[in-house]
């Protein structure tokens, strides 16, 4: 009976560690770090400034069933990017800043995070930068309350990672469901 359950358990474990390793293998991973180092002078004193850009994006693999080709072009790629600074002498940082970039309606938006949850901004086509929505988090859930200057509603990030969001639109009379998706600018 000892044996059973042990041989049992040696499978489980095996089947989630492989599940696992598959899991990996189906997204494309590509990480980059930078860290620039400046020195200020601030009120007589020398201050040192450093600043360390990480840059994450993920890509999921896919192939064409009917070529069995990879299929690159088609996949969102979810691009985050953290700065961080530091504008003193200890070795922490002072403030972190996250960026993940999504795409809705062929425009791009930047969803940045804050202490409440994120801003939403996106780029005209002269590459200005405009704030265009605000989201709140909900008790510490998956949930947020968001705002824009199109409409004011729910929305929640889904198993994929894109921000899904439901409102309701007056001229239709309708709950209309939409979602930003995770893409490269």
């Amino acid at each position: 009976m000892k044996t059973l359950k042990i041989s049992v358990l040696a499978i489980m474990l095996t089947s989630l560690a492989v599940a696992q390793e598959k899991k990996a293998a189906n997204v494309d991973v590509e990480e980059t770090e930078t860290v620039t180092t400046s020195y200020v002078k601030k009120d007589g004193k020398v201050m040192k400034e450093e600043v360390k850009t990480k840059v994450k994006k993920e890509t999921p693999i896919t192939f064409e069933k009917k070529t069995g080709k990879l299929n690159r072009e088609k996949n969102p790629t979810k691009v985050t990017k953290t700065v961080s600074i530091n504008n003193d002498w200890d070795p922490f940082y002072d403030e972190e800043n996250t960026v993940v970039y999504y795409s809705y309606d062929n425009h791009y938006y930047n969803f940045t995070n804050d202490d409440k949850g994120f801003t939403v901004s996106n780029m005209d086509d002269k590459n200005n930068v405009f704030r265009s929505g605000r989201a709140i988090q909900l008790n510490n859930s998956n949930n947020y309350l968001i705002t824009t200057d199109n409409y004011s509603g729910v929305g929640y990030f889904n198993a994929e990672g894109n921000f899904v969001v439901k409102y309701y639109d007056k001229t239709n009379d309708d709950v209309v469901e939409i979602e930003y998706v995770t893409s490269v600018k």
